[in-house]
């Protein structure tokens, strides 16, 4: 028995040693950007499905930006006292937006869920209100697990990446989408910064 989990502990060690960690900052003319959507445009691992939220909270939609996997579950909130009615869009550079569902929330407490499935690519959702309101929200949905928002220093951390060469993409709605070739090395960090130019 101690030989067969030495075994399988050494399978593991030398599965790990075979990923990468992919680290940088996305900055705009020096600038740190926060809430920045960083992801590998193609990739092969498993996904682990999430439940995320999108709440309605004094008459805005929180949290702005998430990331998410596929078939992850995204429960709509209201947490205000009146209706507000969300509609949901997905987002694409060749289609335009197309519409993926409309959801009256009548009451503070009221809730319904939606399972993230059917997107075999990354995907844009866009939120916004359904009844003429300012509020709006953003949700890529990821095929596979390296997908992170970018923290107020603008940085980003991806781990457990197989080894290779890959597009790296950084989205912000007020900036637009970047991309750039990756080469992730095994056993060691690896380091890409990214920077918007000036609209």
């Amino acid at each position: 028995m101690r030989t067969l989990s030495f075994l399988f502990g050494l399978a593991l060690s030398v599965h790990a040693a075979e990923l990468g960690n992919l680290t940088g900052f996305v900055r705009l003319t020096n600038q740190p950007v926060a809430g920045a959507i960083v992801y590998l445009g193609a990739g092969s691992g498993r996904a682990t499905p999430t439940n995320i939220v999108l709440d309605v909270r004094d008459g805005a939609l929180r949290p702005h930006v998430q990331v998410a996997t596929k078939g992850s579950v995204l429960v709509l909130r209201n947490s205000d006292p009146t209706l507000h009615i969300v509609r949901v869009e997905t987002l694409s550079g060749t289609n335009g937006a197309a519409l993926a569902l409309t959801q009256a929330m009548p009451y503070a407490g009221f809730q319904k869920a939606f399972a993230l499935n059917g997107f075999r690519d990354t995907t844009l959702l866009r939120v916004t209100g359904g009844n003429g309101e300012e509020m709006s929200a953003y949700i890529a949905v990821l095929p596979h697990p390296w997908g992170v928002l970018t923290d107020e220093n603008g940085r980003f951390a991806m781990t457990g990446i197989p080894a290779g060469n890959y597009k790296l993409y950084a989205w912000h709605e007020m900036f637009g989408t970047l991309a750039r070739e990756v080469k992730v090395i095994t056993g060691r960090p690896t380091q890409m910064d990214l920077e918007f130019s000036t609209p």
